[in-house]
């Protein structure tokens, strides 16, 4: 991945060999070992020695500072801090990079690892199709390819091993889901190369008129036309992995699949043309009072997820708002999608708003009727509640899956906890669903005041789902809802 760094008056490239684990560039090796790199280029300023090394300390201080009580402490190095100079092939921070990689790698469970001697005639050829610069090919070549080998081809089944094999230790691409089992990227970093038609700095915009215009459009709104996007990948630097319309529209579902793209709820234009959501470009920041601005106890009601782990990685913000842009079409003001930088406004419709936003470990939602919670709609908020446990839920289990270490699906329901609550005096109010207090209402623990639980649990469709009882007041009776065993 390459990001970019403004400091002062200088400019700095950052190279990350990395993925995303809260909000921080880490890089994972097999086995489930990490490690923190920052790596420097400096393309106009070369640091001094001393200062170099002042530096190098500032940076792991400020790492073990940010991840002392991190769960995976353990397999972070914190010490692996390199300043490159990009201009010298010589730089013997490169060979010492070199070397603690290595050194890292060979410490690894799947080093030295035994495999299937029938993988090896697929293999070299595979790399022989790298070697040649061909990126992605269809099942079906692969196929054919293992045919050729006769007596060393694979079994369907076992070539299917190979491939799922494959992909876990990131040698391919290969997903065996419907609509994108057709295709399979031999050369990774293709993919990477092909986000950047979309996901780059605005230095290294193309010079065409009409493609920074598009881009120009994706930054301001967070949205791009399908067609938009493949006039971007019709440029030679990325045609060249795409070059038929059955690979461009192979990519776009990957990318949709990956929550990259997003298929908003309302995704066509008048023209018929497919609209994609990319949050992850989007940088704005919400408002200061974006999420209490126009609530009060007598128009909102307020649903919050506190994540166990100590902050919400981006990818993971992105992911819940996609998912409900599946469901509810983002808010648009002066003709601009309400898409903020892991923040997003929803028009339920013409009376219910929902807004979302995630910080640090906490996603906030609030659902806002515009007259008064007596003409809220409970399905509506029973909805959004499920839309956005659900994709938690699948959320952690992919992440851990990711990680070589599946969860079971009794423990994901503990890595989060689930509150509701209402607006009070400018500040959220919240119940813990666990308080087993009886009663029809609950006093909050700043401004003392009572606050009525009828429609804060509008968030959940079969309230007896819970471990205590609650009490929830309908109309003319009170209905005791006792737990389900």
């Amino acid at each position: 991945m390459l990001s970019f760094l403004y400091a002062g008056s200088y400019k700095c490239i950052i190279f990350n060999i990395s993925i995303i684990i809260d909000g921080t560039e880490l890089l994972k090796f097999e086995g489930g070992a990490i490690i923190i790199l920052v790596l420097y280029s400096m393309l106009l300023i070369f640091l001094p020695k001393k200062e170099a090394t002042e530096r190098k300390l500032h940076f792991t201080r400020e790492l073990n500072n940010l991840f002392h009580n991190h769960r995976q402490r353990k397999h972070m190095f914190l010490d692996t801090v390199y300043f490159i100079n990009g201009r010298n092939c010589d730089d013997p921070e490169i060979k010492a990079l070199t070397h603690q990689l290595v050194k890292l790698a060979m410490q690894q469970s799947t080093w030295g690892q035994r495999k299937p001697m029938a993988w090896v005639p697929l293999e070299l050829q595979i790399d022989n199709m790298r070697s040649q610069n061909i990126s992605i090919i269809t099942k079906i070549q692969l196929e054919y390819i293992n045919r050729l080998n006769k007596d060393l081809a694979l079994t369907e089944r076992q070539l299917e091993d190979f491939l799922l094999n494959q992909h876990s230790r990131g040698k391919v691409m290969y997903y065996k889901q419907p609509g994108l089992d057709g295709f399979i990227i031999i050369h990774t970093p293709a993919l990477v190369n092909i986000l950047r038609s979309f996901i780059t700095d605005e230095m290294f915009w193309p010079d065409n008129a009409e493609l920074q215009k598009i881009l120009q459009h994706l930054i301001l709104t967070g949205n791009i036309y399908k067609s938009n996007l493949w006039k971007l990948w019709n440029q030679d630097s990325f045609e060249q992995y795409m070059p038929t319309d059955e690979l461009k529209a192979f990519i776009t579902k990957l990318l949709i699949h990956l929550d990259i793209l997003i298929q908003p709820k309302e995704n066509k234009s008048a023209s018929g043309d497919e609209i994609f959501l990319v949050p992850c470009i989007v940088k704005t920041s919400p408002p200061s009072d974006f999420f209490l601005h126009g609530t009060n106890d007598s128009n909102t009601i307020v649903l919050a997820y506190s994540l166990a782990e100590s902050s919400f990685p981006s990818s993971l913000a992105f992911k819940l708002i996609g998912a409900a842009s599946n469901s509810f079409p983002l808010k648009v003001e002066s003709g601009i999608n309400c898409l903020f930088h892991k923040a997003a406004i929803f028009q339920a419709d013409g009376d219910n708003e929902i807004r979302m936003c995630l910080q640090d470990n906490r996603v906030m939602i609030n659902l806002i009727n515009r007259k008064s919670l007596q003409y809220l709609s409970p399905d509506i908020a029973a909805s959004v509640q499920e839309c956005i446990t659900k994709t938690l839920e699948s959320a952690i289990a992919f992440y851990y899956k990711s990680n070589g270490k599946p969860i079971d699906q009794k423990e994901i329901s503990k890595m989060f906890s689930i509150e509701v609550g209402v607006v009070c005096s400018n500040r959220v109010c919240l119940l813990d669903l666990n308080d087993d207090s009886h009663g029809t209402e609950w006093t909050c623990a700043v401004e003392k005041k009572n606050h009525k639980k009828k429609h804060p649990m509008y968030w959940f469709f079969n309230q007896k789902s819970y471990s205590s009882p609650l009490i929830i007041h309908q109309d003319e009776f009170i209905i005791i809802m006792e737990p389900h065993h």
